[in-house]
This record gives C-alpha cells, sequence and structure tokens, in this order.
C-alpha cells in the first residue's frame, strides 16, 4: 500500500459537520413548537373514516377551523392532517368514504370553493382531485358513494346544473358521466347505492320525474331503468339497499302509494313487491336492513301503524313479523344494524317507551333486550353501531343521561360502557365508528373538554379523550434521536398522533412528521433509526403489524412498513439495527425460530438458526470489525457467547466459547480500536475483564485480569482515541477510575487515579474530540465536574470547575460537534446547554434557555448536519406550564449578523469567522486483520473549527485524475478510518478536510500539476 501526506479537495461536496461556539454568534433556538397549546371549546368530531390502519375525521380547532384529522385512538397518534383552508375559517371536509387507500371527501380551500378531494392520512398525500367548478365557484360534491372501483358523486357546474360525476382519483379520471338533464336543468342523482358492480340512483331527466336510474360509467350506460310513475311526476324512489340477489326500494307508482318494490336491474325486473296498505295511502316502507338474505323493514298496512315486516321479494312472502305494539299506534321500528344473525333496533312496545330490540327475523325471536330506562319513558336508543360482534350504542337510562352503551344480545351483556360524563347531563355520543382492533371512536362531551373525539375498547377503563383537539397543554415527549445523513430523526408526540417518526433540518418548516405509521393517539413508538443505501431504517409499531423493521427515503410517501417477519399483532420486534456490507442486520423474532440473525437488502432472510427452536440465540452488540460483523448469541449450549458472520450461514459461527461450558461469557461493549477488537467477558476464573479479538479462536483472549482472580475489574465506557483504547475499570485498590489499553498485559493500566485511594471518581459519558477524549468524574474534591484527557497522566486533568465548590455541574449529554457541547447546572442558571473549546476559559454556558435559576434540562444532545439538537423546557419558570420541545444550535457562524448562514459569512481574514481549512496532514496507513487502518492529522490551518474529513480510494496513483474512485468515508469528525475493502493488488488514498465555507486544494501531483476535485459522498 502506498504512504502519503492527503491535501484537500478544491469543492464542497455533501453536507458540513462543523460546529462553531456561541461566540461566534450561534444562539439556541427552539426549532419547532411540536406541541403547542389550544383553548377551550368543542372539536365537534363527526365524518369517521378508514384509512392506512387509522381514522380520519372533520374536527374543527381554533387555529384551523374544521379540517381533516386522523386518529389512531391515542393522543400521540391524533393530529391535523392539513391545514387545507389556511387560517382559522376551515374546509369543513365533508362526506368522507375509503375507496383504494385513500378516503375522499368535499372540502372549500377557500380559493377554489367546495371540491372533491382525497388524501392517503398524510399531508402530503391530501390533495385536491379536481377543480370542478374553475374558480373560486363551488361544485359542492355530493352523496360520494363507491361502485366498484369507481367513485361517484353529484357536482353542480353552470353548464350543466347537478349531475352525475365519477372520479378514478385523478384530475383527469374526474367527469361528468352524462347530463341526464340535458342544459343548465339538474337531474339531481340521490339515493345512490352501488349492486351487480354497477350504481343505481335516482334522478330527474326533466321528462319522467324522479326515478330508478342506473350507470356503468359511461354516458352510453347510464339510462332510467324504469318510469315507475308514467308521466312527469316520478316515482321518487327512495331507501335504496340490496338484499340477496335483489335491489329493494321505496317508491310510489301514482296508484298503490309509497310501497315496497325490487329490481333485478332491468326495466321488466322492477316490480312491486307488495301493497301492503291498500289503496293510495301507501304502507311508506322505511329503515330497510338485509338480514342474510332476508329484507326487514318497517311499513304500516293501515292497521297496525308503522311495524316490523319481511320480505324475500315476493308478494306471498312479504308479511309482518311482529306487532311489537299492538293497537293502530305501531312501534315505529328504528336504526336498524345487523350483527351476525340478529337485528338490532330500536322500538316502543307502548309500554317501556322507545328501548333496544332484536330479532332473528321471526314473531318468536323478536323481542325487547332491555328496559334500559325502566318506566314508560324509554332510553331512546340512537346511532346503533356494529362493532364486531357487540353492539354499541347511545341510550339514557334517566340516571346517568345519554351515554355510550354495549350489547351482546342480552339483558344481562347490555350495560353502559362509560359514564363519560357524571351526573345526569350525559355526553350525548355521535358518529360512532368501528375502527377494527383500534376499537370504537365517537364524539361525546365529558363536560370539561368540549365536544371531542373518544375511543373505547367497550369498557370503562378502556373508554378515554382521545385529544382535547380545541384545547389542552402537553409535551411531544421527543425521544430516540439519532442523525442520518445530516438530518435529524426522532420520535415525537404532537399530542394528536401519538409518538411517531419525525424529521428535522433544523428549520421549524423542515421539521415535520415523517408518517403517521399507526393513525390515532397511540402512535408507533419509533427508535432505532439508522442509514442504510441512503434510506433510512427503524422500528415501528403499527397497530396491526406489531413492531417491525420500516424504511424511510424521507418522505411520507417513501416511509412504510419494510416487512412483515411475524404476521400478526405481535411483531417481530427488531433490535439493534446496523448496517453493514450492503445489508441492515438485526435480532428480529419471525414466530418460528425465536429472537435470530436476521439480514435485509433487496431482501429479508434470516442468517442463522443459531439456537433451533423457538427459543432463539438472542443476538445483540452489533459491531464491524475486519470485514465482518461481530456479535453476541445464545447457542443453547455454549451460553451467550462472541460470533461472527459474513451474511451467510455457512459464514456464521461462535468465535469462541470464552467462558468454557454452558455457563455465558455475556460478551458485551463490542469496540475498535487501532487493529484490535477489544470487548468485556466473564469467566469463572477472572469475573468480567477486558477481552480482545482478532476474529478467530486463538487470535480471541484476555487482554489483563486487572482485578485479579475470579473477582471482576467490570471494564465499561470504552472509547477509541487514535489506536489507544480508554475505559474505565476497578483493579480492587483505586476504585472506579481511567485505563488504557494498546492491546497487550504490558500496555493496559491505571491512566490516573483521580479520586485517589479506595474511592472511585466514576468517569462517565467518555466522548472523544480531535485528540482528546472529554468526561465527567468526581475526584472528591470539586464534585462531579469536566475532565479531559490526551492519553496520558500528565494529559488528564480537570477541564473546569464549572460550579465551584464541592457542588457537582453533572455535565452529561457530551456530545461532539467540533466543539464539545453538554449539559450541565453552575449553580446559578439551572441545568442548561454549556459548551467547550477544550479550554478552561472556552468552556461557557451556551445559553441560559430557561432564564434565571430555572432549568430547561437540556436532554438527547445529538449532532446532525450543521447543528446539535436537543430538547428542552423553555418555559422554566416556577409554576409555568412545562413546555418541553426541540431546539437546536447552528453551528455555523452568522460572521455578518444578518441572520442569515451563508457565504458572506465565511472570511478567511477574519478570525471571528468561518474559513476554508487547510490540507489535512501526514496520512498513514497500516495493516489490520481484513482491513486497512488510516490515520491522518488535522490541517494546519482548520478554519475556525475542526473540520470534517472524506476519505476517497484509488487502485492507482492515476485514478484520483481519471476519475477511478470510491468514497471510503464521508463526513466524519475522526482524524481515523478503517476500509474492509481487500485490494487485488493495492489501494491509494487521499483525504480532504471541509467545512460549510468549502475545502482548500487538493495539493498537487509530483510533477506540480493541482489535483482535481473528487466525488466523495
Amino acid at each position: 500500500m502506498n504512504r502519503r501526506t492527503s491535501r484537500t479537495i478544491a469543492a464542497l461536496c455533501g453536507t458540513a459537520l462543523l460546529a462553531g461556539l456561541p461566540a461566534w454568534g450561534s444562539t439556541p433556538y427552539r426549532v419547532r413548537d411540536i406541541r403547542n397549546t389550544a383553548t377551550a371549546g368543542d372539536a365537534n368530531p363527526q365524518a369517521f373514516a378508514a384509512v392506512a390502519g387509522a381514522a380520519v375525521f372533520s374536527a374543527c380547532d381554533p387555529f384551523h377551523g374544521c379540517e381533516l384529522w386522523r386518529t389512531d385512538g391515542t393522543p400521540s397518534g391524533t393530529w391535523l392532517v392539513k391545514d387545507i383552508a389556511a387560517g382559522t375559517l376551515g374546509s369543513g371536509p365533508q362526506g368522507l368514504i375509503a375507496l383504494g387507500g385513500s378516503v375522499y371527501f368535499s372540502a372549500d380551500d377557500g380559493l377554489t370553493g367546495r371540491e372533491l378531494w382525497r388524501s392517503d392520512g398524510t399531508s402530503a398525500g391530501t390533495t385536491q382531485v379536481k377543480d370542478i367548478l374553475a374558480g373560486s365557484g363551488a361544485a359542492s360534491p355530493q352523496a360520494l358513494t363507491v361502485a366498484g372501483t369507481t367513485l361517484y358523486f353529484s357536482a353542480t357546474t353552470p353548464a350543466e346544473g347537478r349531475e352525475l360525476w365519477k372520479s378514478d382519483g385523478t384530475t383527469a379520471g374526474t367527469a361528468i358521466v352524462e347530463d341526464i338533464r340535458a342544459g343548465t336543468g339538474s337531474s339531481g342523482p340521490a339515493a345512490m347505492v352501488a349492486f351487480q358492480g354497477l350504481l343505481f340512483f335516482s334522478g330527474d331527466d326533466g321528462t319522467a320525474g324522479r326515478e330508478l336510474w342506473r350507470s356503468d360509467g359511461s354516458p352510453g350506460g347510464t339510462y332510467l331503468v324504469k318510469d315507475i310513475r308514467p308521466g312527469t311526476a316520478g316515482s321518487t324512489p327512495g331507501f335504496l339497499l340490496v338484499s340477496g340477489t335483489k335491489l329493494f326500494l321505496s317508491a310510489d307508482d301514482g296508484s298503490n302509494g309509497r310501497e315496497l318494490w325490487r329490481s333485478d336491474g332491468s326495466s321488466a325486473g322492477t316490480a312491486l313487491v307488495r301493497d301492503v296498505n291498500p289503496g293510495i295511502a301507501g304502507s311508506s316502507p322505511a329503515e330497510l336492513a338485509d338480514l342474510g338474505g332476508v329484507l326487514l323493514y318497517s311499513a304500516d298496512d293501515g292497521g297496525s301503524g308503522d311495524e316490523l315486516w319481511r320480505t324475500d321479494g315476493t308478494s306471498a312472502g312479504t308479511v309482518r313479523v311482529k306487532d311489537i305494539q299492538g293497537g293502530a299506534n305501531g312501534s315505529f321500528p328504528d336504526s336498524p344494524v345487523v350483527i351476525g344473525s340478529t337485528l338490532f333496533f330500536s322500538a316502543d312496545d307502548g309500554a317501556n317507551g322507545q328501548e333496544l330490540w332484536k330479532t332473528d327475523g321471526t314473531g318468536p325471536g323478536t323481542a325487547l333486550v332491555k328496559d334500559i330506562a325502566p318506566g314508560s319513558a324509554g332510553s331512546t336508543p340512537l346511532a346503533l353501531t356494529a362493532a364486531g360482534s357487540l353492539l354499541v350504542l347511545r341510550a339514557d337510562d334517566g340516571i346517568a343521561g345519554a351515554e355510550p352503551w354495549k350489547s351482546d344480545g342480552t339483558a344481562a351483556g347490555t350495560v353502559r360502557i362509560a359514564d363519560v360524563h357524571p351526573g345526569a347531563a350525559g355526553s350525548a355520543p355521535s358518529a360512532f365508528f368501528h375502527a377494527g382492533a383500534g376499537g370504537v371512536y365517537f364524539a361525546a362531551d365529558d363536560g370539561t373538554h368540549g365536544r371531542e373525539a373518544w375511543r373505547t375498547d367497550g369498557t370503562s377503563a378502556g373508554t378515554s379523550l382521545v385529544l382535547s383537539i380545541h384545547g389542552g397543554i402537553s409535551d411531544p415527549l421527543l425521544g430516540a434521536f439519532a442523525a442520518v445523513s445530516g438530518l435529524l430523526f426522532f420520535s415525537a408526540d404532537d399530542g394528536i398522533v401519538g409518538a411517531e417518526a419525525w424529521t428535522s433540518d433544523g428549520t421549524s418548516a423542515g421539521t415535520r412528521l415523517l408518517r403517521d405509521a399507526r393513525p390515532g393517539p397511540f402512535g408507533s413508538s419509533p427508535g432505532s433509526f439508522i442509514s442504510a443505501g441512503g434510506d433510512v431504517r427503524f422500528r415501528a409499531d403499527d397497530g396491526t403489524t406489531g413492531a417491525e423493521p420500516w424504511t424511510s427515503d424521507g418522505s411520507s410517501a417513501g416511509t412504510a412498513l419494510e416487512v412483515d417477519l411475524m404476521p400478526g399483532a405481535l411483531g417481530s420486534d427488531p433490535y439493534g439495527l446496523t448496517a453493514f456490507s450492503g445489508s441492515v442486520y438485526s435480532r428480529a423474532d419471525d414466530g418460528a425460530d425465536g429472537p435470530e440473525l436476521w439480514s435485509s437488502d433487496a431482501t429479508t432472510t434470516l442468517v442463522k438458526d443459531i439456537y433451533p427452536g423457538v427459543n432463539g440465540s438472542y443476538p445483540f452488540a452489533f459491531s464491524p470489525y475486519g470485514g465482518v460483523l461481530f456479535f453476541s448469541a445464545d447457542d443453547g449450549t455454549t451460553g451467550t457467547e462472541v460470533w461472527r458472520t459474513d451474511g451467510t450461514a455457512l459464514g456464521t459461527y461462535r468465535v469462541k466459547d470464552v467462558n468454557s461450558g454452558s455457563v455465558s461469557a455475556g460478551t458485551d461493549l463490542f469496540t475498535v480500536s487501532g487493529a484490535t477488537l477489544y470487548f468485556s467477558a466473564f469467566t469463572h476464573a477472572e469475573g468480567r475483564a477486558l477481552w480482545r479479538s482478532a476474529g478467530t479462536t486463538t487470535g480471541t483472549a484476555i487482554v489483563k485480569d486487572i482485578r485479579t482472580g475470579a473477582a471482576s475489574s467490570t471494564p465499561a465506557n470504552l472509547v477509541d482515541l487514535a489506536g489507544t483504547l480508554l475505559f474505565t475499570a476497578s483493579d480492587g485498590t483505586a476504585g472506579v477510575e481511567l485505563w488504557r489499553s494498546d492491546g497487550t498485559a504490558g500496555g493496559t493500566y491505571l491512566l490516573k487515579d483521580i479520586r485517589p485511594g479506595i474511592g472511585s471518581s466514576s468517569p462517565q459519558s467518555l466522548t472523544r474530540l480531535g485528540s482528546a477524549v472529554y468526561f465527567s468524574a468526581d475526584d472528591g474534591a470539586t464534585g462531579r465536574e469536566l475532565w479531559v484527557t490526551d492519553g496520558t497522566a500528565a494529559g488528564t486533568y480537570l477541564l473546569k470547575d464549572i460550579r465551584p465548590g464541592e457542588g457537582s455541574s453533572d455535565p452529561a449529554e457530551l456530545v461532539e460537534a467540533g466543539a464539545l457541547y453538554f449539559a450541565a447546572s453552575d449553580g446559578a442558571n439551572g441545568r442548561e446547554l454549556w459548551t467547550s473549546d477544550g479550554s478552561a476559559s472556552g468552556t461557557m454556558l451556551a445559553a441560559d434557555i430557561a432564564p434565571g435559576d430555572a432549568s430547561s434540562d437540556p436532554a438527547h444532545l445529538t449532532h446532525a448536519g450543521d447543528r446539535v439538537f436537543f430538547a428542552a423546557n423553555g418555559n422554566g419558570a416556577v409554576g409555568a406550564a412545562y413546555d418541553l420541545e426541540l431546539w437546536a444550535i447552528s453551528l455555523v457562524a452568522d460572521a455578518d449578523g444578518d441572520g442569515v448562514l451563508d457565504a458572506a459569512d465565511c472570511a478567511p481574514s477574519d478570525p471571528g469567522s468561518w474559513a476554508v481549512p487547510g490540507e489535512a496532514q501526514a496520512l498513514t496507513l497500516a495493516r489490520g486483520p481484513g482491513m486497512t487502518i488510516l490515520s491522518w492529522a488535522p490541517p494546519a490551518a482548520p478554519g475556525a473549527v475542526a473540520p470534517a474529513y472524506d476519505l476517497v480510494r484509488a487502485t492507482s496513483p492515476t485514478g484520483f485524475a481519471a476519475g477511478d474512485t470510491a468514497c471510503v468515508e464521508s463526513g466524519g469528525g475522526d482524524t481515523n478510518a478503517t476500509d474492509a475493502s481487500i485490494p487485488a493488488a493495492r489501494f491509494f488514498y487521499l483525504v480532504r478536510a471541509r467545512d460549510a465555507c468549502g475545502a482548500g486544494t487538493l495539493g498537487s501531483t509530483s510533477s506540480g500539476t493541482t489535483r482535481p476535485g473528487l466525488t466523495c459522498p
């Protein structure tokens, strides 16, 4: 291999990952108020519909008016889908209906009038289908109905009036079907129903009056089925319903009054079923319901009043089921709902008032379910809704007011679900919507939050407010921060959709919900975000498939379930997602093999069933090293030991039984330092100690028994410092202190006894920055403060006593970003964001986010792109509402003070601003097991702060100029790297430094020619 000095490249490529200090103009700022405060009032949720495993509905809040919302039943899974009409007026979504993975509805965006819209449950996927009446006029789509794969509706234009339209979800595919009443007059299509794959409806062509029509979506296939009432008056068909192979409807032929008719779709097959009430009065059939191919409905025969009837479509087969209220008054059957072989409905028997009834279609099988409100007043059952095998409804027992009830068809099984609004007032539930496993959603007023969205699983304990859409104060429960490709990915709960995946580029507009993976308030609880193949991989639980691997290209549409490894709601529970050699490895359980090692690239594959059967080997602690992936696993025989894989079953095997026998070594904390893989392991002889491995059985051995004998030294906090391993351990004499190792017993020793004696300084949060490692430690005199080491005893010292005296500033959340950022408390300003350039004077408060002695409590500090992100409470006043939100500090200095970070801030002559870095120095190569180990020195002139580096490889010295290169690594701040690729002959390497202002020259070849720029990444 070639040993050479690398130069920098003349063009900036990729995202700069550099840092600046507040002294150069950076001030922490709140990125976005993800979960904000609203005022009290009624959200009036209504028109629920299902899409993408969630429920979407119309709801109102004081900031957006009435708009489209979605929910998975949890507060975090409930949010505004889109502010269609920007501002407070609201678009007023109406007529929601699901078709092909989308929900269609009408809405008014305030610009084009009320038109047809569609939504997949995401903001990006919520769009206007077509501006039917171009301009600000409203086509006002109504009666949205699905027949086959086509959406039908009525719409108005000045030229055709209100006519029948159709849509396939595209602008081009949305068109008028037929101008049934030619000219500007309206046929007014209504009472639409799908039958035989066609659309049947009532319409008025201006000649025959309102009659029964049919359409296949074409002009030629749209015609009058039958002129039931000859002449212009029309029979006015209504209550269209399919039962068995027939379409039933109510119609008035002008002779028999309004009676029940049937149709097979043809004129000849459209006929009166029976003149139940002879003469012109008619029986007024209504409340039609199909019970296993038999039609049940209410009708008045002129003698018994409005009662329950049934028909098989013939005159002889049309009979009264039961005279529920004897005499001429009628019981007025209402709100029929079929569950299995039972029809539920409300009726008044003249003694118990309007109550809940059921029938199997026979007289003996028709009975009162329960007298919910004893006496003659009745409970007035309303909004009867099927929810699996149960019925949910609204009823008033005369004590608790109108509340949600449920029934299994028995008196004992008919009970109030919950007293949502305690007392006699009642919550007046409405708009029940069964969302399958998601439970039942409904609107209710608990007397405190106004009329809001609620969810129930059928139990009192499982009935809760989904979210106070029109009011409430809460926090977004930020977590799972991860930097991927210069962006921040994280979990957040906006109080609407639950804990879901979000991303941020550091701007408010660029901070957005990635996708509502689990619609509703529960949230998918995403985590383990990693970068792989240009995409983001993570785990999430959509509420249907359980916790499974997901993938995203950064867009909502490109965020999806990758694979359902364990079909059903339990999920494979992927753990430890790790990108390696073009694949993503993780532990997952497919339900057959137990938790085992899986890989995913184009396909998802079980690498090896290490522990055969359903128990699983529970692999964890994945670590790439020497061209393979190391991990810990339990094969059921030797316990948890160190394993390796090349991605194949044959290449997956145990490296060594470290603790010989069936007792586990518990191998963990795999860390690469120089050419060595280090880890912690337990043996009966040495306890838990520091081990190393070269990837072979013989090359795997204990480094040193630091605490001689069976007692454990318990190595932890392993970190690499330029090829030297730093870690914490206890030798039994000095307590838990800072140690170092070069992989040999002689080169493994106590670096410094920070707290002399048997007491422990317990170094924590070891974080490398440049040529030093920073950490917190307690020396017994100054409390837990910020320390630094260069790997030598003399170079290990207290950097700054941030909180003077014995009190501790307790530095934590240390993150490297060109400078060091962390959380600490100086005793005066509370726990706030601090920064350090490595000197005592350069260690300072970044900002007092919660002024005074209040604390903003920075957490989840993560370096992504040109910012450090963190969660903080910006409202730290005593007694104030806790307001934890996403914050960031820019690492790029606003040198000219214009509030914009741009090229004008890059001035090499100004030491207080950014500058292009110089050339990286002294690139050196060394061989390791199956890899090349590279290290270099920072530029002599690094710019204002430490740069990031790009490592490029070629197969020949001229390959750099010829473009025959590969980008080995890009954007890292370390001055070392490894390359696991094996050359056929040899490789040549160059490394360049860059920052937000650009990059310096690449240098020149041996002939003095300036090297061209290279592409990396």
